[in-house]
């Protein structure tokens, strides 16, 4: 039962979250936002999933509009793939980091690099506000190791350096 000013509501729990609540008890004397979707004398029927999700459709539209690529955010890992990294930038808004932009080297396994709920620091490299994706990489916030390369060598320097593959066309250094 929702207390709103002396007027009482119910919402039921399917319609409390946009995931399932485990201890709904955890609500109890909290303020929060709800819609009503039905209304009768006596009988108030609400939904707090509802308000969130205009609430959160709000904020996907005013965050697209401010963001573009080269902004850098924070954001929590909440799951990793063998191809890269899930952020949430915010409610109703994760983005992803491909494998090649977690770091300069080559990773095998992201959760090497990041865990889930750390928070980290993350550089927009895409966004596509048709398909509501963002690109996200956390190695553009490195120095690029090829580029210390260049500073500190020249042409004609000799270089010691452990072969790692060789094929039919040449050898990788």
């Amino acid at each position: 039962i929702i207390d709103f000013t002396g007027n009482k509501a119910y919402c039921n729990i399917r319609e409390f979250d946009n995931y399932y609540i485990k201890n709904p008890q955890i609500f109890i004397g909290k303020t929060e936002k709800f819609k009503i979707i039905k209304y009768e004398p006596n009988s108030i029927v609400v939904s707090r999933k509802m308000a969130l999700t205009e609430i959160i459709q709000e904020n996907i539209l005013n965050f697209y509009n401010k963001i573009k690529i080269g902004d850098i955010l924070e954001g929590e890992v909440v799951n990793t793939i063998k191809s890269g990294v899930f952020v949430k930038l915010m409610e109703g808004i994760t983005g992803f980091i491909g494998l090649n932009n977690l770091k300069w080297e080559k990773v095998n396994e992201p959760l090497d690099i990041v865990t889930i709920n750390q928070t980290i620091k993350i550089k927009v490299i895409d966004i596509d506000k048709g398909k509501n994706r963002i690109g996200l990489s956390l190695k553009a916030l490195e120095n690029d190791p090829f580029d210390n390369f260049i500073l500190d060598h020249k042409v004609d320097d000799i270089l010691k350096g452990e072969v790692k593959r060789i094929e039919s066309y040449g050898a990788f250094i």
